[in-house]
């Protein structure tokens, strides 16, 4: 039964993209799967963001163990400016990739992701 818009076996990738007004400090779910239907135990992000003339591309691995979310960014790069902090939490059966925006990043913001999750 597929839990992505591609899987093979217990490996899963989706896209998605959209844009947000950020506002500096103010967390936005980019993001997010329900555990108790798509109980991936571990997901990997390739995010992209544009802010003005500023972009940046980034790693972020989430893992879950029902009660908890935890987030690592890693390979993160920009130019010229960092626009966001990538984070996840899990409120109820929902988790969630959310994406703060940094200090005097204030505006319309364009993000683009891709998830590859493990069952």
């Amino acid at each position: 039964n597929p839990q992505s818009t591609l899987q093979v076996e217990r490996y899963g990738v989706q896209t998605g993209f959209g844009t947000f007004n950020a506002q500096v400090g103010v967390a936005y779910t980019i993001d997010t799967y329900d555990i108790s239907v798509t109980d991936f135990k571990t997901a990997e992000y390739t995010l992209f963001f544009e802010y003005n003339n500023d972009i940046q591309s980034q790693k972020v691995m989430i893992m879950q163990n029902g009660t908890t979310a935890y987030a690592q960014e890693w390979a993160v790069m920009s130019h010229t400016d960092l626009i966001v902090t990538a984070t996840s939490t899990l409120s109820g059966n929902d988790c969630k990739l959310e994406i703060v925006p940094e200090t005097g990043v204030s505006g319309l913001t364009t993000y683009r992701f891709t998830r590859q999750a493990m069952l």
